[in-house]
């Protein structure tokens, strides 16, 4: 049994080295800004995809149904996914600009990261590059609050509670 599970873990391992090595080929390929934005685009319409399979699943077969169990399944794959591919974007290119990109394609950092399942490592380790980008003005005010808000909802696992009407500047 243990000499089975050193296998899987390997396997496992091996896969996903293999999956990075090949991500990191597939950016390192992205050599224009139009080839950039076209990358960003398509991880925004696959994740915005799997995420209109998942709200059909479960409006038509049920939340504890088997279809709706692999439309989720099948979104957490693509985010995890997807956020392999946007780190070893923002770490070879830094945050996409506005003005080269396009607003869309400077959208979508923030929303795989946003939907990064798990802890609060993915959004801790891209902090300065979506920090970054709002300054920069390439990032809105908007979805960058939302990010910030469940950064620390994570962390302390309460709401910010203003008592008050806040700024999203604040």
């Amino acid at each position: 049994m243990e000499k089975l599970i050193v296998v899987l873990l390997l396997f496992t391992f091996g896969c996903s080295v293999d999956r990075q090595a090949e991500i990191s080929k597939e950016v390192s390929a992205l050599n224009t800004p139009e080839l950039q934005m076209n990358f960003l685009n398509e991880i925004q319409k696959l994740d915005q995809e799997v995420r209109s399979k998942e709200g059909k699943a479960l409006q038509e077969f049920g939340y504890n149904s088997a279809e709706h169990q692999l439309a989720v399944k099948q979104m957490i794959e693509t985010d995890d996914e997807n956020l392999l591919k946007i780190e070893a974007y923002l770490n070879a290119y830094g945050h996409p600009t506005k003005k080269v990109h396009g607003a869309d394609a400077c959208y979508t950092p923030y929303l795989v990261i946003h939907h990064a399942s798990g802890d609060d490592a993915p959004r801790r380790r891209n902090f300065k590059y979506l920090y970054r980008a709002y300054t920069n003005g390439d990032l809105d005010a908007s979805p960058y609050s939302l990010y910030l808000n469940r950064l620390y909802f994570i962390n302390f696992r309460k709401k910010i509670n203003w008592n008050r009407p806040y700024r999203v500047e604040e």
